[in-house]
């Protein structure tokens, strides 16, 4: 009997050794995004966090962020990072952006839908601009909505440099809205018509 066992237990050595051993076994390296606020420059590290004095851009999508009870109650904070970072760089070159619009409670997103749906007529005429808690990202802490004293100009300069910084324009019609889509200086998506798109 004793025999047996360390027959078995020596053979369960070797396999996770084997599999150890095969590349494939192994956890893969994920590429993770820091800001350098000094240099204004982006690296990309395999480790686990960024060093401290840069800011976390995160390894790609950025998702919901519930805290322990199961809510959101804040923007999630790789996407403060990843504004912030363009926004330094919007200022080193004449440009100066800021949020308007960020996280929003259930409360205050079915306030502003139920306002559109008065204003709009209707509930689909209204989501082109505002969706209702349940879909909306904003509730979701994933979504900011920019804007610029400097108006279209700025605007166009933040559309065609956002996605460096893993930061999107999601809906055509709101030139404002941008969401964590991508891994910083990957392309964006295509952009949906409106937010009805979120209804369907």
């Amino acid at each position: 009997m004793k025999r047996t066992l360390l027959v078995i237990l020596t053979l369960s050595v070797a396999i996770v050794a084997v599999l150890v051993a095969i590349p494939h076994f192994q956890s893969p390296k994920i590429d993770r995004y820091c800001f350098d606020s000094v240099n204004l420059g982006i690296r990309v590290t395999d480790n686990e966090k960024c060093n401290p004095r840069l800011l976390e851009l995160g390894t790609g999508l950025i998702t919901a962020s519930p805290s322990s009870d199961g809510k959101v109650h804040s923007l999630n904070l790789l996407l403060k990072n990843r504004f912030r970072a363009v926004q330094l760089v919007a200022d080193r070159a004449g440009i100066s952006l800021r949020i308007t619009s960020g996280f929003r409670t259930y409360a205050k997103q079915a306030a502003m839908y139920k306002k559109e749906v008065i204003l709009k007529g209707s509930e689909t005429s209204a989501a082109h601009w505002v969706l209702p808690p349940r879909l909306s990202h904003h509730t979701q802490g994933v979504a900011i909505d920019i804007a610029s004293a400097n108006g279209d100009a700025d605007m166009a300069w933040l559309s065609s440099h956002a996605s460096a910084f893993g930061l999107c324009r999601t809906y055509a019609n709101e030139r404002w809205h941008y969401e964590g889509a991508i891994a910083p200086g990957e392309s964006c998506p295509p952009m949906a018509s409106s937010a009805l798109v979120n209804l369907r």
